[in-house]
């Protein structure tokens, strides 16, 4: 968001509560006696943005609150999963929109003339009781509200509690944050009551959504795109959490598994150049919380891709582990330890706290890093499979892992490729990816479903209903083979970057 004289970075940490959490806050004594005294206070707001969504597409809210019969005209910087975001207000006369406090605005030069195309989208009220209290380094103010956003004929209840940096060091902010999601049931959450909103109006909220596209830019240095990247899988995995409980649409959970696949290759990307100690023990926990997401996707691939009678023995029994599955999942998402998994994310994904020695590691331009990680992902790709028709199934599906590591990989940097020749070498790249990703992954079900057939139902059982299943292993395999055939033939996208700075060098 374009800075303004009176714009501001605004540094906060959103936690959700849980129904039972309210009585837990108010008997600690970090902030109980804060919040005792606190006056509560009714904020109405109500979020524009014009018929084609201009400052959607910009990145930026635009809301009008009142409290108390005074206004406050406030634009926001949209950003996936950030404890800071670009932040301007201004004091205005009435509870009507009007074109001159737009014009004084950061939203102004998006909008242009359509400002006047203005319309109310959704609003929320809810009632707030604010207190101050020092932590650590830090002054933090504490914001707790419980509301509803409407939309039309929707509705979503809001009940949170915002911790807002006042004063002093972040890492007081990170810290009660982390103390207190130990003590209670509080949740991180980087989707704002805006996005909420937005999803509600559209119907997609608490909906499965597709894994999005990080917005790097040429001139970012390589710990601006890591953190850039990481956090958009942190933000879509919080999208797809809200899916989760519904478990009727198996989708919920597989976007949420993909979105942490795809955290965990941002990492994995990047490890060569980081040299912080946080990211060993976030990988160990982001294992564990990939590992909980994939057992319930195993159970839903049995009984959504596979022929089996829900009536017969094998049916009950895959349904009965399929509900521990997924109760195993419901447990780990609403733990202790997820809950502090978030926090110490954010705190990783925060630009501000990495030193300068870690930063240094990673100051050379995205694209430069990018090129140097992904070619030598590629090369111990391409090593791994040289015998590919050949090889068993545990070393056929290490090579279908490197490949969709790598798909997730060269799928981050989409927005560094113009129209031409490397955006062409790039959709190559990741459809031969694709294409290996797929035979090979339907070779993996067949053993994942011979193996958890036979734990549950024995492994005659097991082979007979395996072998019903309707795929030509001989034909995948050889898909798989000619598309490594045809992916050692293309000519890596990041090589036009490699030879643009060579050239500006020259």
């Amino acid at each position: 968001m374009t800075q303004h004289a009176d714009a501001a970075r605004e540094v906060e940490l959103k936690l959700l509560l849980e129904p039972d959490a309210i009585p837990i806050l108010r008997s600690l004594p970090i902030i109980g006696e804060a919040l005792a005294k606190a006056k509560p206070e009714k904020l109405a707001a109500i979020y524009y943005d014009t018929s084609d969504r201009r400052l959607e597409k910009a990145g930026l809210t635009l809301r009008l609150r009142g409290e108390a019969k005074e206004y406050t005209l406030t634009v926001k910087a949209r950003e996936s999963a950030s404890i800071d975001r670009g932040e301007w207000e201004k004091p205005v006369r009435t509870g009507r929109l009007a074109l001159r406090d737009i014009a004084a605005s950061p939203a102004a030069s998006v909008l242009g003339k359509t400002a006047r195309d203005l319309q109310p989208l959704f609003s929320t009220t809810v009632e707030r009781s604010k207190a101050l209290v020092d932590y650590e380094s830090a002054t933090i103010e504490l914001a707790l509200d419980r509301g509803t956003i409407t939309a039309g004929e929707r509705a979503l209840p809001v009940s949170e509690l915002e911790l807002e940096l006042k004063a002093g060091e972040r890492a007081g902010l990170i810290a009660l944050a982390r103390e207190l999601s130990g003590l209670a049931p509080l949740r991180l959450s980087f989707i704002a009551k805006s996005e909420r909103g937005e999803r509600l109006r559209a119907g997609t909220w608490g909906k499965p959504q597709r894994a999005t596209t990080p917005e790097l830019s040429a001139d970012m240095s390589a710990l601006a795109g890591f953190l850039t990247i990481a956090s958009t899988c942190l933000h879509d995995f919080m999208l797809n959490e809200a899916a989760i409980g519904n478990r009727d649409d198996i989708e919920g959970v597989h976007q949420a598994r993909i979105a942490i696949r795809r955290l965990r290759a941002a990492f994995a990307l990047f490890a060569p150049r980081i040299k912080d100690p946080r990211t060993e023990q976030l990988g160990g926990e982001l294992k564990w919380l990939s590992d909980l997401l994939g057992g319930a996707r195993d159970c839903d691939v049995m009984m959504s891709e596979f022929s089996i009678d829900p009536k017969s023995p094998a049916g009950k029994a895959i349904a009965g582990h399929r509900a521990v599955a997924h109760e195993a999942l419901a447990e780990g998402l609403a733990s202790r330890r997820m809950r502090l998994l978030l926090i110490d994310l954010a705190g990783a994904l925060d630009l501000a706290s990495w030193d300068a020695t870690q930063a240094k590691l990673l100051a050379a331009p995205v694209r430069a890093v990018a090129g140097e990680l992904l070619a030598r992902r590629l090369q111990k790709l391409l090593k791994r499979a040289r015998h590919l028709g050949r090889l068993d199934a545990h070393e056929r599906h290490r090579v279908r892992i490197a490949a969709k590591k790598l798909r997730y990989m060269g799928e981050f940097f989409e927005t560094l490729l113009p129209d031409g020749p490397a955006r062409k070498r790039h959709e190559t790249l990741i459809r031969e990816l694709e294409k290996v990703q797929k035979g090979l992954g339907l070779l993996q079900d067949e053993v994942t479903l011979r193996r958890l057939l036979a734990e549950l139902v024995g492994a005659a059982e097991a082979e007979r209903l395996a072998a019903a299943w309707p795929v030509d292993r001989k034909s995948e395999l050889r898909k798989a083979v000619r598309a490594m055939a045809r992916l050692r033939q293309v000519k890596p996208f990041w090589l036009k970057w490699q030879k643009e700075q060579k050239d500006n060098q020259e």
